[in-house]
């Protein structure tokens, strides 16, 4: 038995009742929520629910209406209601609860063999473009992290279609290939490359009338997962590297197409699922996972560069106030229950996850299947292991992907029976627990907030007792029971209201409030719209349930459609709602219209609102006044100054690392990677801005680089520190991945500025005020230029060219 099952698992209390020892009583308060998590948690949100729409509902009852009309009202008001129960009992759980951090083995000498683990892109292929972005993305993953016992796939095929083969396919079948084959050429060691391309044909579905690959992703990676448990009879028809690469494998690490795999994050993951406190265990009679995970889920946050192509990511990136469907909740899960929630980019056990769900899962039934897989499973959220991916660009991409989740979830309805559909089309006793069927329940709730929040306001001014404005205020407010609860708290924490950061947090708060509240109609167009669509085919055609476009395929459909045209097709229901609206109140209840006006007309313009906010942001330029850029230049020029000083044959062309005035005037004869490529950015630099002519480019460039050739290089890496005198690495000898980057960028850098001077003339006015910056520092009276033995530097060195 693991040491750790004494001390940070059941073991534990064990231990302390044989020590007599007594835990604090919040930590015994925290145990005993833990032991009775799901009455709590449930009867919780029951309490809640109740009282967020009971409040209202005696403004309705002391209103003096019927009980018709007071029942009618609380059912308006459950799912607001509900929205601030959940918000406040999670806020509160949070607060209570630690972080979850699950164990991990700490691979500090790189992954073991009997963990080898396959790092796995399932993607769709519909053009060269998509071929070459998984190519550029799989190669990034394997730069990141890069260890012998990973291997890295592309799961490809192609989209559907009314035929099973289209022109364009066997050139983007041959590029797919040839790229994998390059880039085994390029990264291979000893042993054969570590890339994989496994690609499928498609195959009529008789149900969805297409050609298109089993079951979309699902089925390439249950293929796949047969595939390394040694079933040959795997559909894929195309393979690319070498088979024997993919043997042993125990791990999977899925991922999708615009997601990102930090340097070491592999390793992590693969640490902590092969924790033995984390292996899963089955029960014997139900097949269910009672303890342990067949899945690691890490955290998925937006990556920056998306959270800067358009005003709409930049508010949205980082925060979900808009984003009602997709809050992130299953830290709260993980925290109280001790499992997660997959949402499809994780790492599994190849053999646990596939005895968890065999025999569970029905054909075309299952669009979206993550929620599905991972409470079979057994998912856990690793917190502090991080993923990044993209956000959509704009406000109508980002509509698109909420009906594709709405409709993936409204699928699962089934699974909260007693009886569920199975693979071989019988029906099975259900093994979810009451909280696994929350989850469901509770992606169906959050689905249906924005209608329901629309409803609330149009009962408000139209039929519901009391105050139209007490209603709209209502409304308005439940979505923010989060915004409010981090205001509380930044103010325990004495944050200072007018603080830049809390200003800033603020100002982002509101206006995502703002679009949600733009936004509410046509949102509730879309997710009734998918709801509506996804129960009828679940109860009567049977049909399209694997009805799925990718983000990619969204991305090219809507690059060719004018936005403005577009925005006001697609969201034609939000303006027409308003006014529809506005022209009711007028004629039944005129006195409500002064308070539905603000919204009915953020309602109308909400398609150019859209359009705008999603407009690809442009850096901003400003223009700076005379005396800005005269003191920016006096900088430039006195940065210069050091390297033209302490720049020279003493120190063979290296930079030191520091100069020190008081005391001593000590220069520090050591250099690093970094100090290098600092000081040939800052040559490149003193060309651009006059300070030097050409040939003194260069004449130090070169002088430089012939100096780092003969430095002692590790694989091709220089080494962190070097003594400038006599270019000896000092102690302790080692290579900076950072300073190592650092110096590569510069490189990068200093190429590209010298092939500019090519269509550069001799003569330039840049030299002119170069040299009114050198009059300048000569004449605050600070170090001359040439002091010391500035002049001769150059003149030695030119005369050793020359000779």
């Amino acid at each position: 038995m693991h040491v750790g099952f004494w001390l940070v698992a059941e073991g534990r209390e064990r231990i302390e009742r044989s020590l007599k020892y007594r835990a604090e009583w919040r930590e015994q308060g925290r145990r005993a929520l833990r032991r009775h998590a799901t009455g709590i948690y449930l009867g919780g949100l029951l309490f809640l629910t109740a009282l967020f729409i009971l409040v209202p509902g005696s403004y309705i009852a002391h209103s003096g209406t019927g009980p018709l009309t007071w029942g009618l009202g609380l059912t308006v008001l459950l799912l607001p209601g509900s929205m601030l129960a959940v918000t406040v009992l999670h806020g509160a759980l949070s607060r209570i609860l630690p972080p979850t951090r699950l164990p991990k083995l700490a691979f500090e000498h790189g992954v073991p063999p009997d963990c080898a683990t396959a790092v796995v892109i399932p993607s769709l292929i519909g053009n060269a473009n998509d071929v070459d972005h998984l190519l550029r993305q799989i190669e990034l993953h394997q730069l990141s992290n890069p260890d012998p016992n990973l291997r890295f796939v592309l799961l490809t095929g192609f989209p559907e279609a009314d035929e099973q083969h289209r022109p364009e396919d066997a050139a983007l079948r041959d590029r797919v290939s040839n790229g994998i084959a390059e880039l085994n050429r390029r990264h291979a060691s000893s042993t054969a490359g570590p890339f994989h391309l496994l690609h499928r044909e498609r195959r009529f579905n008789a149900v969805e009338g297409l050609w298109m690959g089993w079951e979309r992703k699902r089925g390439k990676l249950d293929q796949f997962n047969r595939l390394l448990g040694g079933d040959t009879t795997a559909a894929f028809d195309l393979r690319e590297g070498d088979p024997a690469g993919l043997d042993g494998i125990r791990f999977v690490i899925t991922l999708d197409a615009d997601t990102s795999l930090p340097q070491t994050t592999a390793a992590r993951l693969i640490g902590t699922l092969a924790h033995p406190l984390n292996h899963a265990e089955f029960d014997p009679q139900s097949g269910r996972v009672r303890s342990g995970y067949t899945v690691v889920q890490p955290r998925i946050e937006t990556s920056p560069e998306s959270g800067n192509q358009s005003f709409f990511t930049r508010l949205n990136c980082g925060d979900t106030a808009i984003d009602i469907y997709s809050r992130a909740v299953s830290d709260v899960y993980q925290d109280l229950f001790d499992t997660g929630i997959y949402v499809g980019k994780a790492i599994y056990d190849v053999a646990a996850f596939s005895k968890s769900l065999a025999g569970r899962a029905p054909e075309n039934a299952l669009a979206s299947h993550d929620l599905f897989e991972g409470i079979h499973g057994r998912a856990a959220l690793a917190t502090d292991i991080v993923l990044y991916e993209d956000y959509p660009a704009s406000y109508l991409a980002f509509t698109r992907r909420l009906h594709r989740w709405v409709r993936g979830d409204w699928q699962l309805v089934p699974w909260l029976r007693r009886s569920v559909p199975g693979t071989h089309h019988d029906y099975l006793p259900n093994r979810f627990a009451w909280i696994d069927r929350w989850k469901i329940i509770d992606n169906l709730r959050r689905s249906l907030l924005p209608t329901a929040l629309l409803v609330l306001l149009i009962s408000g001014w139209t039929w519901l007792p009391g105050s139209p404005f007490v209603w709209t205020l209502f409304a308005a407010l439940a979505p923010t029971g989060h915004f409010f609860i981090d205001f509380a708290t930044g103010l325990a924490r004495e944050r200072r209201r007018t603080s830049p950061e809390f200003a800033r947090s603020l100002t982002e708060q509101v206006g995502r409030w703002l679009m949600l509240l733009t936004f509410l109609p046509h949102q509730a167009a879309v997710t009734t719209d998918a709801i509506v669509r996804t129960l009828y085919r679940v109860l009567f055609t049977k049909r399209h349930l694997l009805e799925w476009t990718t983000a990619a395929q969204t991305a090219a459909a809507m690059a060719g459609r004018k936005a403005m045209t577009s925005s006001w097709q697609e969201m034609a229901m939000a303006p027409t709602a308003a006014l529809a609206t506005g022209a009711a109140l007028l004629h039944w209840r005129p006195g409500a219209l002064a308070f539905a006006a603000p919204l009915l007309i953020l309602w109308t313009v909400s398609p150019e609102i859209a359009r705008r906010l999603s407009q690809p942001l442009t850096p901003r330029s400003e223009k700076l006044e005379t005396h800005d850029v005269a003191f920016l230049r006096g900088i430039a020029r006195r940065t210069w100054l050091f390297f033209e000083t302490f720049v020279g044959p003493d120190g063979h062309w290296l930079p030191p690392d520091n100069y020190q005035e008081d005391p001593g005037r000590t220069v520090a004869q050591r250099t690093s990677p970094t100090n290098i490529g600092m000081l040939m950015l800052s040559t490149l630099a003193a060309y651009d801005l006059g300070y030097i002519g050409l040939e003194q480019l260069v004449l130090r460039l070169r002088l430089t680089l012939r100096t780092v050739e003969k430095l002692e290089h590790y694989r091709g890496h220089l080494l962190n520190w070097y003594d400038t005198q006599t270019l000896e690495s000092l102690l302790p000898r080692y290579v900076s991945a950072v300073d190592s980057g650092n110096f590569a960028a510069a490189l990068f850098a200093v190429e590209a500025g010298s092939s500019e001077m090519t269509r550069t003339p001799c003569l330039r006015s840049e030299r002119w005020q170069g040299l009114s910056d050198t009059i300048a520092l000569v004449g605050e009276n600070l170090p001359k230029l040439l002091e010391d033995d500035g002049g001769s530097y150059l003149a030695e060195a030119e005369k050793r060219v020359m000779t």
